[in-house]
C-alpha cells in the first residue's frame, strides 16, 4: 500500500515571489504558518508510508536487523530478483559475511554468521528459496570458503602466542641456573682457602705459645724476686744516687768533731758499700735471667695480622656466595610466579577463543549446506539435514588448542649457604681453629630472606599436553 496523498488546502489568488534564501516560490499573501503546517503534514506522509511498509515487509525486518547494503548493491540484486525485500535480506547477507570474513573478533563473527544462518532459514521456511539470486549463491560460498580457511589460522596464531608465552617459564630456569652457577665462582676456592687460613691460624697459635712462654718464664722469675727477702732490697739499692748519699754525708751530730765525723761517714759508707756488693753478688745475675720478649711479641702480631687477612678474604668470598644463592631464587620466584600467572591467564583465554572458533566454524558449515540447498521443494527436508550434519561434523585438529603443561615450581633446598655472622657459618669454616688464635668475625654480611611463594600460586593450569 501506498501513503495517501495530501492536498493543501485551497488558497486565493496571489501573486508570488521567489525566496532569496530558500529558492522556492512563496505566496507573499500566505502566512508563514501556513508554510510550517505543509511541511509537517509532508513529513506526516513519510513516517505513515515507512510503517505500512515496515508492517507488510516481513523480510525487511530481518533486512534491518543485519547491517544495511549500500544503495548500489541492494539496486543491483533487486533487478536479478522478483521480490525486493529478499534482495536487501541477500545484500544485507553479503555485507555481514564481508564483515565476519576480514574480522578477527570470534565472538562478533559467531554471533553474526548464526544471525545469517537464522536468515537464510527464514528464506528456506517462506519459501522463498528460489527468488535467491546465482550471485548471491556465489558470493556467499566464496566467503564461507574464506572463512573456513582463515579459521585455522588464527587458532594456530593463538597457539604460537601461547607456546611464546610457556617460554616464560624456560626463561625464569634457564636464568636461575645461569645466576646459581656464576654465585658458585665465589665458591671455587673456598676449601683451598679455608686451608690457607687454617694453617696460619695453627702457625698464630704455635707463635702465641711461644710469646705465652717467654712471658710466664719472666713472670715466674719477677715472682722469686719478690718473694725472696734477700733480694727484696735490690731494687731500692739500683736505684740509689750518688746525690742521695752526698745529702746523708753533709749532716753532723751535736758536739761532734771534724775527725769522729769523718769516721763515722767511713764506716756508714763502708757498711753500705759491703751490703750494696753483697745484695748485687746475689740477685744481679737475676736480673739477667729476664729475657726480652720483644721478638717473640713481633712474630705473634706479624702472623696474626696476615691471618685476619685471610679470614678477611674468606669471610667475603662467603658472603658474596651466599647472598647470590639467595638472590637467584628469588629472582626466580618473581620470575615464576608471573610467568604462572599470565599462562593461566592466556591459557584460559586461548581455550575459549578455541571454543568460539568451534563455533564459528560450525556456522559455517550450517550455512555452507543451507547455501547448497538453495532452490529446494523440500524446505524443510533442507534445514533437517544440515542440522544433522552439523550435529555428526568433526572438528579438525588444527582447530584445537594444546595447552602444554607448564614445569612446576622448583623448591629451594632446605639448606642454603651460612654467611659470616651466622652462628652455623663459624662452626662450619672457624671449628677447627685453636683456642690460641680465636677468629673474630670482621665482616658484616646482610642477606635478603627467602621469598615464600604461596600454594595457590604455585597451581598450574590444568593441562593436556607433555610437560614443556
Amino acid at each position: 500500500p501506498t501513503a495517501p496523498t495530501l492536498h493543501a488546502p485551497a488558497q486565493p489568488a496571489c501573486p508570488t515571489k521567489p525566496s532569496s534564501n530558500l529558492g522556492l516560490r512563496l505566496d507573499s499573501c500566505q502566512p508563514p504558518l501556513n508554510v510550517a503546517i505543509m511541511v509537517a503534514a509532508l513529513l506526516a506522509a513519510v513516517l505513515l508510508q515507512q510503517a505500512v511498509l515496515t508492517a507488510a515487509e516481513p523480510a525487511t525486518i530481518e533486512a534491518q536487523n543485519l547491517r544495511r547494503a549500500p544503495l548500489a548493491v541492494l539496486a543491483m540484486q533487486k533487478q536479478e530478483s522478483v521480490d525486493g525485500s529478499t534482495a536487501g535480506l541477500q545484500t544485507a547477507m553479503v555485507e555481514r559475511m564481508d564483515q565476519v570474513a576480514n574480522s578477527t573478533d570470534t565472538l562478533f563473527n559467531v554471533e553474526h554468521m548464526q544471525s545469517v544462518a537464522e536468515s537464510l532459514e527464514s528464506l528456506i521456511m517462506r519459501n522463498l528459496s528460489k527468488e535467491v539470486t546465482a550471485r548471491f549463491l556465489d558470493h556467499m560460498m566464496t566467503q564461507v570458503n574464506v572463512l573456513q580457511s582463515n579459521i585455522p589460522s588464527r587458532v594456530g596464531v593463538s597457539q604460537t602466542h601461547l607456546d611464546s608465552v610457556l617460554k616464560s617459564y624456560h626463561k625464569c630456569d634457564a636464568e636461575r641456573i645461569t645466576a646459581l652457577t656464576f654465585a658458585e665462582r665465589h665458591k671455587v676456592d673456598t676449601p683451598e682457602k679455608d686451608k690457607v687460613h687454617t694453617d696460619c691460624r695453627m702457625e698464630e697459635s704455635a707463635a702465641k705459645k711461644v710469646l705465652d712462654a717467654c712471658d710466664k718464664a719472666n713472670s715466674e722469675i719477677r715472682r722469686f724476686m719478690a718473694e725472696d727477702p734477700t733480694c727484696t732490697s735490690w731494687s731500692a739499692l739500683k736505684a740509689m744516687t750518688p746525690e742521695s748519699a752526698a745529702k746523708r754525708c753533709q749532716e753532723a751530730e751535736p758536739e761532734e768533731s771534724y775527725e769522729d765525723y769523718l769516721e763515722r761517714m767511713r764506716s756508714e759508707l763502708d757498711s753500705e758499700l759491703l751490703i750494696y756488693r753483697e745484695t748485687k753478688a746475689a740477685c744481679a745475675g737475676r736480673d739477667a735471667a729476664l729475657a726480652s720478649c720483644d721478638v717473640e711479641q713481633v712474630a705473634y702480631s706479624q702472623k696474626k695480622d696476615t691471618c685476619d687477612i685471610l679470614q678477611a678474604h674468606l669471610e667475603k668470598e662467603s658472603c658474596f656466595h651466599a647472598t647470590e644463592i639467595r638472590n637467584a631464587w628469588n629472582t626466580y620466584s618473581k620470575c615464576w610466579t608471573g610467568a604462572n600467572q599470565k599462562y593461566r591467564i592466556e591459557a584460559t583465554q586461548a581455550y575459549e577463543m578455541a571454543e568460539a572458533q568451534k563455533k564459528e566454524y560450525l556456522s559455517s558449515l550450517k550455512i555452507e549446506c543451507l547455501l547448497k540447498g538453495f532452490p529446494s521443494e523440500n524446505t524443510k527436508k533442507v534445514k533437517e539435514e544440515c542440522d544433522a550434519e552439523v550435529s555428526k561434523a568433526k572438528v579438525p585438529d588444527n582447530l584445537k588448542i594444546e595447552i602444554v603443561c607448564p614445569p612446576a615450581y622448583e623448591q629451594p633446598p632446605a639448606k642454603l649457604p651460612s654467611y659470616p655472622g651466622d652462628g652455623e657459618y663459624r662452626e662450619e669454616m672457624f671449628d677447627g681453629i685453636p683456642a690460641k688464635a680465636p677468629v673474630v668475625q670482621s665482616q658484616k654480611c646482610t642477606v635478603m630472606p627467602l621469598l615464600k611463594v604461596s600454594e595457590e600460586d604455585q597451581k598450574l593450569v590444568e593441562c593436556q599436553g607433555a610437560e614443556f
